[in-house]
């Protein structure tokens, strides 16, 4: 870096002025220059010319286009591997080459071709935005601001200047706002609600999914700030956006009572006749309904909410919102907050409703979720291609995947010879998929290892069972000989040299095939022995059975 010649033009503390403050005003001034950080600030006395625990951070026109940090860990070989734009493999030779003494980043990356301009420009601003929002959260720093100087010049940065509204609000995630900088901007908004302003830049701040319906809400019609916090899953976040969005002038404070009924006539009609949205009602009554009425009017709801429920089961995401497919993201952002508000748990009156509300509202909104990830939809319409997509397939490939889990630890459990607790578990994934082979298989195994004489009828039937639908499990015909040999079958030997033919590495079939033929070998050799022979003449002789 080059040190600065001249005075600071201005220079301040962010105990008073935070930072998100100063990116802000920056911006707002389309300033150019220099921010130099200081962290922690200078004691009294110190030498303030050493640079020890300064960062840098270049602006033009408002922009931040550089950042150098004292110490930063995630050089551009960490952030392409965490954008997936670099293998593991990749990622280990490029973190290799760039621990070598004097290795730059830019031309070692492009030396080893491990990213080509357009992926390393990507990570070039990734990783400029992960330096800003790492000068976040201290309140105890200092700043002093150079204007027109570029204290960075000829270091590496992005082609494209980086806009600072999604920066900080990163960083606010982050290093959220003090309380006390919160009640003065919720104050002045009071009991009105909020409403984006005419020019307003909302898409710039890149605001995602965490935010849930709220974002897309606030898009679409006024609403009190307890209304966009209800529909998020972090409420508290929801605030912090609020916040942001008022330091950035981009929302105003508007009267409730005068849009909402307009409002909720333009936009409820036309989607709920399609979608079965619960309506709300608009006849005027003489007062309150009786206990009666209310009782059988919630039970009313609470059978169109089973009825919808189980409709859902059986959608794709996109249905849910009665589009297809090729649907506009604008479609999706305009049909969410209509649909799923009608059915938020905050507008049932008893538990039960709440519940069947909750797991609606919860559709909907991994709906959105889904849809409104640009990468996330396009697995998700692979998903539809390939005969899924709905709740109810996700269901069955869930209990497929829950089934194959509790088939291993059930094997665990036999290999550590937790014979009662394999035993319950196998019989549990059976009740799901009662003709699955290998856990059949293992369940015979578990029976025959504890106390076989009760369950060898039923051993037999399911080892049958396999057999009849595969000659190639060797594993049921080894485990029907052992059930021959404890019946003292001699067809044992046979269903152990069949899982033998099977798999020649199937080591118990081995071991008792080998057991038998030494059996079958010492019988043939005491035959044949003299001694025996006699002995055996003079036992039929004289000692045999009257």
């Amino acid at each position: 870096m080059t040190a600065p010649t001249t005075r600071p033009t201005t220079e301040g503390t962010f105990a008073k002025t935070p930072l998100p403050n100063v990116l802000l005003y920056a911006r707002e001034r389309k300033m150019t220059g220099t921010f130099v950080v200081r962290n922690p600030p200078p004691s009294e006395g110190a030498d303030g010319d050493d640079g020890v625990g300064e960062s840098v951070l270049v602006l033009e026109k408002g922009t931040i286009v550089a950042v150098r940090l004292p110490s930063f860990t995630q050089n551009l070989g960490w952030v392409l591997h965490d954008l997936g734009l670099l293998t593991d493999d990749a990622f280990i030779k490029v973190q290799q080459s760039l621990d070598a003494p004097g290795a730059e980043e830019i031309p070692t990356i492009l030396r080893m071709r491990a990213a080509d301009p357009t992926t390393l420009e990507a990570a070039l601003r990734e990783q400029l935005r992960r330096k800003v929002v790492a000068l976040f959260g201290n309140p105890q720093g200092t700043y002093a601001y150079y204007a027109d100087v570029d204290l960075l010049d000829g270091e590496d940065r992005a082609r494209t200047p980086h806009d600072v509204f999604p920066i900080v609000w990163r960083g606010l995630q982050v290093a959220p706002p003090t309380e006390a900088a919160m009640a003065v901007v919720f104050e002045k908004i009071g009991q009105r609600g909020l409403r984006l302003r005419e020019g307003h830049e909302f898409d710039r701040f890149e605001f995602g999914t965490e935010l849930g319906l709220a974002a897309t809400q606030l898009r679409s019609s006024p609403s009190s700030p307890e209304q966009l916090m209800g529909l998020a899953p972090d409420p508290a976040l929801v605030r912090t956006m609020l916040y942001l969005l008022a330091l950035t002038k981009q929302i105003e404070a508007v009267s409730l009572t005068s849009v909402q009924s307009s409002a909720t006539a333009s936009a409820e009609t036309p989607i709920t006749a399609s979608l079965n949205v619960p309506k709300a009602r608009t006849e005027p009554t003489s007062g309150p309904p009786s206990g009666e009425a209310a009782a059988a009017g919630s039970d009313l709801k609470a059978k169109e909410a089973r009825a919808h429920l189980a409709r859902m089961e059986h959608w794709t995401y996109f249905e849910m919102f009665d589009l297809t497919p090729s649907a506009t993201m604008e479609e999706i952002r305009t049909r969410f907050p209509i649909v799923a508000a009608a059915w938020h748990p905050d507008r049932a009156g008893t538990n039960e409703l709440r519940a069947l509300y909750t797991e609606i509202f919860a559709l909907y909104n991994s709906a959105f979720s889904t849809l409104s990830d640009t990468k996330s939809r396009e697995q998700y319409e692979g998903t539809i291609a390939g005969g899924g997509g709905t709740p109810a397939a996700q269901k069955r490939v869930n209990a497929v995947l829950d089934t194959v889990q509790e088939a291993h630890r059930a094997e665990i459990a036999l290999k550590r010879k937790d014979y009662v607790e394999a035993e319950r578990m196998l019989r549990r994934v059976l009740e799901t998929n009662p003709d699955d082979i290998a856990v059949n298989a293992l369940l015979c195994q578990c029976l025959l290892e504890t106390n076989p004489a009760p369950h060898l009828d039923d051993i037999v039937m399911r080892l049958a069972k396999i057999m009849r639908s595969t000659d190639s499990n060797d594993q049921a015909h080894y485990l029907m000989g052992m059930v021959c040999k404890v019946k003292g079958d001699k067809r044992a030997i046979g269903f152990f040299r069949k899982a033998l033919e099977i798999n020649p590495n199937n080591l118990d079939a081995q071991r008792e095939v080998r057991i038998a033929e030494m059996r079958r070998d010492q019988r043939r050799e005491q035959a044949n022995n003299p001694v025996t022979k006699i002995t055996n003449l003079f036992s039929n002789l004289f000692g045999g059975k009257k």
